[in-house]
Order: structure tokens, then sequence, then C-alpha cells
């Protein structure tokens, strides 16, 4: 048993701030775990971090706190903690997160990812799908049209803290500057205030590209840099975690989303029947070109 162990909070008040003096942070000792995606496995690395005591931010379930790798000092990180303590009683939540988006951020570099679809299991098949919609979306809305912005995912890793109690689990991400919007939720909830068509788009799309059997949403982050997006699913249920609202947060989703220009432009079926939305990103065409 070491001495000097951290605890963890669960109750945290969350403070906006910036980043502190680093120079007066004490460092500690952790073990990063990055997912290889082309040999479907973990490789670890041992590291150096100072971790803000005090939370910038919150979403439902994490505590996101500014973070220094010693390793990339002049890089700013963040570590994102659950409020929930037993999560690291079960820590595949924290592997399956972070797996995902590792395998989405490299379907967005394009279509060299099917060819490993043989050696998945079946946990990431499920997730194939998922970024194979994703990388739908980038090359038929954004590469064809040449937007200024792409649609992108953040690198995430695993941390774990070995000189706290327990060797609680982390996750690891670089810090997006910008203003950081919540497009939509995973119980319906749509953001009224700014006319952004490509994520509402996006969550369509993932639900009729996968013909209704999953629906990636709770898109957030920086422009069209996502990060922690919610599936909702009926199948492999437990690996998409505890906001996995099944087929009652598809059916909410599809009760209240209303179709804008690119749903129309991707051809994709207006299930609430509401009047397509004119304001927000437009596709340079009306409709996709038919590939069959």
């Amino acid at each position: 048993m070491r001495a000097n162990k951290k605890k963890m909070n669960t109750e945290m008040e969350v403070q906006f701030h910036s980043p502190p003096d680093w120079s007066k942070k004490r460092s500690e000792e952790a073990i990063k775990y990055i997912f290889d995606y082309e040999n479907n496995d973990w490789r670890q690395e041992k590291c150096k971090v100072k971790i803000d005591e005090i939370p910038f931010q919150s979403g439902g379930l994490r505590y996101v706190f500014h973070l220094q790798d010693l390793s990339h000092p002049e890089e700013k990180w963040v570590a994102k903690m659950s409020q929930d303590m037993k999560d690291n009683l079960s820590k595949d939540i924290y592997f399956n997160d972070v797996k995902m988006q590792a395998i989405a951020r490299y379907f967005c570099n394009g279509p060299n990812g099917y060819n490993s679809l043989y050696c998945l299991d079946i946990f990431i098949i499920i997730t194939v799908i998922i970024v194979i919609i994703v990388e739908q979306i980038i090359w038929n809305i954004l590469i064809i049209d040449n937007p200024p912005k792409r649609v992108d995912f953040l690198e995430a890793n695993v941390l774990q803290l070995v000189q706290r109690e327990g060797s609680p689990l982390c996750h690891m991400e670089k810090f997006i500057e910008g203003d950081y919007r919540k497009h939509n939720n995973n119980s319906g909830w749509v953001d009224e205030d700014e006319a952004r068509s490509t994520p509402q788009a996006f969550a369509h799309f993932t639900y009729e590209a996968s013909k209704g059997k999953l629906l990636v949403i709770d898109i957030q982050g920086v422009n069209d840099v996502y990060t922690d997006p919610q599936i909702h699913t009926t199948e492999n249920v437990k690996s998409f975690g505890k906001g996995n609202l099944s087929q009652k947060g598809i059916n909410q989703f599809l009760r209240t989303h209303q179709c804008n220009k690119i749903c129309h432009y991707l051809r994709l079926e207006n299930v609430s029947q509401l009047p397509v939305k004119i304001e927000g990103t437009l596709p340079a065409s009306t409709v996709i070109p038919l590939l069959y």
C-alpha cells in the first residue's frame, strides 16, 4: 500500500477556468493505454501527468479537468473522470468508449479500414457500422462539396492513475479551443439557438444507414470536431454504457427531429413529417446523385 494516495471525489463543484500554473502542481505517475486499431490491440506507456484538482466543465456523466502530459508539456489536454465511482469497478466502460472513438477517428482518414473487418469481435463489428456511417457522411457530404471544415473525432486514450487509491481510470484527450457546443442529447433535445444542419443530419443518417438498428446521438464539440457521442441501440446494449436508451432513445429522436437541407440531400426519409428546415449549412446540390 503506497503512502500519499489521492482520493477521488464523486461530488465536486465545477468552476470554469483556464489551465492552472502547472509549475505549482505536483506530478503523478500514470499508465496510458492507447488503442491500436490496425492490430485490434492495446499498448501501454508509462507517463507522468499533472491534473488540476478543480473541474472546469462537466457533463451528465463526467467531470472534465485540465491536464498536462509532461512528455508534451506545451500541448493542452483534458482528463475526463466519471462522476460515478462504481465505473472503476467495471473498467470496460472506459476502454469501450475509447476504442469506439479510436476506430471512428481511423475511418475518418479514408476507406482503408474496411479490410480489417474479419479480425474484429462482435462489439467492434457493431462499432464499425457506426464508423462506416461516419465515413460516408464525410465522403458524401463534406469531401464532395469541398467545405471549409471537415468532421473529425478527437483521439482519446485511457489513463490509469496508479498513485491514487484504487488506481482509478479516466479518459485523456486533447483540449479543443473554441466555443464548445452540445448540438443534441440522448433524450430528444436539440439546440435551437444555433442553426447547424450537419450534426442533426449526421444523427439521422446513422439511423437510416444502419436500417434502424442504431442511432449516434449526443453530438457535441467545437465546430465539427466531435467527442463523447452516445449510441442508442437494441443490440449489444451493455457495450454502449448507461446513456444507451435503446429503442426509447431512438423513438425520442425520431419524434423531435426536423429534417434539414442536408437530410434532403442525402435522400433521408422525413420520419417526423415536419417541414424541412431551410436554415443552417447547405449542400452544394439539392440531392446526392444516385450510385445505383
